[in-house]
């Protein structure tokens, strides 16, 4: 029997990417010559500020810090064996950013208290505060720092944060990551860790993966500290060894890096045709017959009778819905240039993937945008069609929406931006929470830190995305259908599925289009990630939409 069903006319975008040669056939031949299976060079920002390296350093923290409330750095260690910077460099910053906290400096060498005292410390800790690492004796397993766990904070306290500079000056390489895991048992529920220390001594990629297993998560893009002695600048968050597990490590690419590394594009192409083809967006095969525009997902696609035939009875086969060739042109439109766009990838656990997959490094998930306004914005989520009379009104009415959001965030230092989170994705079997809300709050920091206030996204009623985000108070700002009608459909498949699959009301779902454009604000979206726990993230979202579904239920009462 023919599979019976109508899917709603296309989704996210009618247009496609556009066609560029240029680009791809840069793609297309780039690294021919070299093997497949090169690991992803980190990108990594250069920071090019006066005041020396420390200062740098001071700042950084207290800008991280920011997203959440500034009063809960009330205690900072600062590992300092070598230097006598920091503690100065914090005291100063601390003025202009709110700051007034206590600082401990553990010291390699006796500093006299009159001295410490000026240098910006309120304590210093120089008595033998690392625990002795002992050779194992034959059939014993080595003594780790890890095992001085419970004596860490009996030593040298609890910290909101702690910053480890010249460490490497009096540890070799090998005991370097037991010594910030024991250190790090100093830091209170998501505190943070600041890591500088000279680059050519630092590979960031496998300490961040090492101390990964220990509950620190990146939560910023490595930099380089761009002195006469260079110095790698890293920036993690302690959260519960369960959390930081499933959301692993997300990496930051440019458009210059995937263009030349042909396995990353086709992990990443796979991908995103996995994420988009399932029954959330059912974009895995389209039919190509003019006005059918009906499309399936993968599941959908395997059961039609006859096979790969649309059910419109259109001769032709049906044809992707995501070419490889247009995912890549629309990473290249969405990534160039690279200063005002981000995107992340967490590759794959290669204990669950085959070798060949891990081979090239498979892709678990990603996420992409770019800062933008409101006149680019509005063609991109409503592209042109020209004589559509309904298509301009629409376009004139989400401009001016836009133009109200940037209004409402009118600073006095530059003029407002915003971010549109334009991608994310995670394949089934690695989706969590934990993975979802770390690729969105990256691609966020990202946007802070380039001025952006206000954040946009476009899903669909049916993905988990538009649960989440609307319970973190991200609102609807423009319907692609009438909202009343789009979210009585997801009311009826909803029931529907809890009776049976096949009385879904198909010819309701060929004329609605789901999909949503939500907007939110990025400090505020920024302080929750920041001050919450996964755990208590859940509550919040759970809270928020029985509120939401409180607000629409009141509404239909008044009416």
């Amino acid at each position: 029997m023919a599979f019976q069903t109508s899917v709603q006319a296309s989704v996210r975008y009618k247009t496609g990417a556009p066609r560029l040669t240029s680009p791809l056939s840069v793609v297309s031949t780039a690294r021919d010559f070299q093997p497949d299976d090169l690991p992803i060079v980190e990108s990594i920002t250069p920071t090019r500020e006066t005041g020396g390296f420390a200062a740098v350093i001071a700042r950084s923290l207290l800008w991280t810090a920011q997203l959440g409330d500034i009063t809960a750095l009330k205690h900072v260690l600062v590992v300092e064996p070598r230097t006598r910077n920091i503690g100065t460099a914090l005291r100063e910053a601390g003025r202009q950013e709110r700051f007034s906290g206590e600082t401990t400096a553990l010291m390699h060498m006796p500093l006299p208290r009159v001295l410490s005292i000026a240098q910006g410390y309120d304590h210093t800790i120089t008595q033998d505060w690392f625990p002795p690492l002992e050779v194992a004796e034959p059939g014993k397993a080595e003594t780790s720092a890890a095992d001085g766990a419970a004596s860490a904070q009996e030593r040298l306290g609890a910290y909101d944060a702690l910053i480890v500079s010249d460490l490497t000056r009096i540890l070799p390489p090998d005991r370097l990551t037991q010594a910030l895991t024991w250190l790090s048992t100093c830091l209170n529920p998501l505190g943070y860790l600041v890591f500088a220390e000279p680059a050519h001594l630092v590979n960031g990629m496998q300490l961040t993966r090492a101390l990964l297993e220990h509950g620190l998560e990146l939560v910023d893009d490595p930099r380089i500290i761009a002195e006469d002695w260079p110095r790698t600048l890293l920036i993690w968050r302690r959260r519960s060894p369960s959390e930081t597990q499933r959301s692993g490590v997300a990496q930051r690419i440019v458009w210059s890096q995937l263009a030349q590394d042909r396995p990353l594009q086709r992990r990443l192409v796979t991908t995103y045709q996995e994420v988009f083809g399932g029954e959330e967006w059912r974009e895995w095969v389209r039919c190509v017959r003019p006005g059918c525009e009906r499309h399936y997902s993968r599941a959908q696609a395997q059961a039609l009778q006859p096979a790969n035939r649309c059910v419109c009875g259109w001769r032709e086969p049906l044809q992707p819905f995501h070419r490889a060739e247009d995912v890549l042109a629309r990473l290249y439109r969405d990534l160039t240039p690279s200063d005002t766009s981000c995107a992340y990838i967490r590759f794959g656990d290669v204990a669950e993937v085959s070798a060949e997959a891990a081979h090239e490094r498979t892709v678990a998930g990603f996420a992409w945008g770019y800062l933008t306004d409101a006149y680019r914005l509005t063609r991109t989520l409503l592209p042109a069609v020209a004589g559509d009379d309904d298509t301009s009104a629409a376009r004139d009415e989400l401009a001016g929406k836009l133009d109200g959001l940037l209004q409402q965030a009118q600073r006095d230092d530059n003029p407002p931006v915003i971010y549109y989170h334009a991608e994310i994705g995670v394949v089934d079997r690695a989706r969590s929470l934990n993975l979802t809300r770390y690729l969105f709050e990256r691609s966020l920091r990202f946007a802070r830190a380039q001025g952006a206030d206000v954040v946009i996204l476009r899903t669909s009623l049916r993905s988990p995305v538009f649960r989440l985000l609307t319970g973190l108070d991200m609102r609807p700002l423009y319907w692609y259908a009438d909202a009343e009608q789009a979210e009585h459909l997801r009311a009826a498949r909803v029931g529907a599925a809890r009776l049976a699959p096949e009385s879904a009301d198909a010819d309701l779902e060929s004329q609605v289009d789901e999909r949503v454009v939500l907007w939110g604000d990025v400090a505020a979206l920024l302080n929750i990630f920041s001050t919450h726990s996964d755990f208590r993230l859940a509550g919040r979202i759970a809270r928020g939409l029985r509120a939401a579904r409180g607000e629409r239920n009141e509404g239909e009462r008044s009416q």
